[in-house]
């Protein structure tokens, strides 16, 4: 008994490989004549692999991590890099088309020497780096012609202008005609991943791919089209970016239980990051619509029946995901949904008409947008419905003079997909989609969810420049 208590203290050092020769032959020849010793070995053995098999997963574990860290570090600086080149890159073009429209006008090319037209350049130069954002813009615009102004209203699926292939991503014929002839600003749900756009985890893209894509997307749009303008990468996001390798978070009914602001606006942070991180720009949530009877087949994503817990959630997601300054890096910018009243049709039904008053309106369903425009959001969607006889997406009242006017709203309008062609086709207030076109864009409606290659709604005949 003596020796076996002995060899079981030897047996650990034996399966290490660390004793003597001498113990080594000692533990050997035991272990030949005792089934106890043998049987406690191999428990040990086993005991022993587990721990062994549990470091190495550890490690495993931690060096994934590690990895994962600093892959999408590495996302974050290519997608940074890549947008400051476009920045650069629109920003020469800007300097040499105003240089040459300057010289043209002030300066006669053919009688002056080369010193006027140096000086010309540089002060060009001078005279662009001075201009806020907002008056370069307009110098752009102004150099556009009306079919490119056109375009740029435009956001087709973004799911169609990629294939995959294996660790591989191209461009499809789609995207480039987009470019090139549809001259399109903005893209939607480029990154998304679900049953409807038939993307998952063989042909949809890991976080990696994504800002890969966006920086290729980007380099075309701005060597591909005439005035080099990049592209807005738009995304859903009401609970968690909807893309393949992003954060989920509880759904709107689920956020708004928690009853904390501080909370939500910590999850904005992430879903902005995210998105930006690959290359987005625009998260589509939070939803604002206020729910009142239960039948609504999209009660589940709004944050429920109360005003007052719905405006203070919105602001926060908004606050969250930067209140619409995307000069940080980190920031996107959030579309509120869907404006207005859409979770008020009558009888539950989806988009259908309601008869709400004026008190109403301003008392229930106004304020959380009218809160979360007053934190920063910097996009509006359009609703599917009408608000006592008068479609969403063409109510003037709504979208002009309350959003805009009352409220100092300076972002941009985006309809819901299919709305501009529902006021013609559900609602029946337009001849035709071109009319439901121009009723929209007169509306206050600045981008269309939606890209008609094969019918322009707009032309010279019914917008003028």
């Amino acid at each position: 008994m003596m020796k076996c208590e002995i060899i079981r203290d030897l047996i650990p050092l034996y399966l290490d490989k660390v004793c003597s020769e001498d113990s080594r032959k000692l533990v050997e020849e035991h272990l030949a004549e005792c089934s106890e010793c043998r049987k406690y070995m191999k428990e040990l053995e086993t005991e022993l692999e587990a721990v062994k098999q549990k470091k190495e997963e550890d490690l495993d574990e931690k060096r994934l991590l590690q990895e994962g860290a600093e892959r999408m570090k590495e996302i974050g600086r290519k997608s940074i890099v890549d947008k400051m080149i476009i920045v650069d890159t629109l920003l020469n073009f800007l300097l040499i088309v105003t240089a040459v429209v300057l010289c043209k006008r002030q300066i006669d090319i053919e009688g002056a020497d080369a010193g006027y037209y140096i000086a010309a350049m540089v002060f060009s130069f001078g005279f662009i780096i001075a201009l806020p954002p907002q008056k370069r813009a307009e110098l752009l615009t102004a150099e556009m012609t009306l079919d490119e102004k056109i375009g740029q209203l435009t956001s087709p699926y973004g799911w169609e202008m990629y294939e995959r292939h294996g660790d591989s991503v191209r461009l499809t014929d789609a995207f480039r005609e987009a470019v090139q002839n549809g001259h399109i600003g903005m893209l939607w749900g480029t990154f998304r991943a679900d049953p409807w756009t038939q993307k998952d985890l063989r042909t949809g893209l890991t976080p990696q791919l994504a800002a890969r894509l966006a920086n290729r997307m980007q380099r075309y749009a701005v060597q591909h089209s005439r005035l080099g303008i990049p592209l807005f990468l738009a995304e859903e996001a009401p609970h968690g970016h909807m893309a393949i390798g992003a954060t989920t978070f509880p759904t709107a009914p689920g956020q708004a239980s928690t009853w904390n602001p501080e909370l939500i606006e910590r999850m904005g942070k992430v879903i902005a990051a995210e998105i930006r991180l690959q290359g987005g720009h625009i998260c589509y949530g939070p939803v604002l619509d206020i729910v009142r009877d239960p039948r609504w087949s999209r009660t589940e994503e709004s944050y429920g029946e109360d005003r007052y817990l719905t405006a203070r959630i919105g602001e926060a997601y908004v606050r969250g995901t930067g209140s619409g300054d995307l000069s940080q890096p980190r920031h996107a910018l959030s579309t509120l949904k869907h404006f207005i009243a859409y979770g008020a049709s009558e009888g539950g039904q989806n988009g259908g008409s309601n008869l709400l008053g004026e008190r109403e309106l301003r008392e229930t369903y106004l304020p959380p947008f009218e809160a979360a425009v007053k934190a920063g959001a910097r996009s509006v969607m359009t609703a599917y419905n009408s608000v006592d006889g008068i479609p969403c997406t063409a109510n003037r009242r709504m979208l002009t003079d309350i959003l805009r006017g009352e409220w100092g709203f300076d972002g941009f309008v985006v309809s819901d997909l299919l709305s501009i062609e529902g006021l013609h086709e559900t609602h029946g207030v337009a001849g035709s989609v071109r009319e439901a076109a121009v009723q929209a864009l007169r509306a206050g409606v600045d981008a269309d969810l939606k890209y008609l290659p094969e019918e322009n709604s707009l032309n010279e005949q019914i917008v003028s420049e």
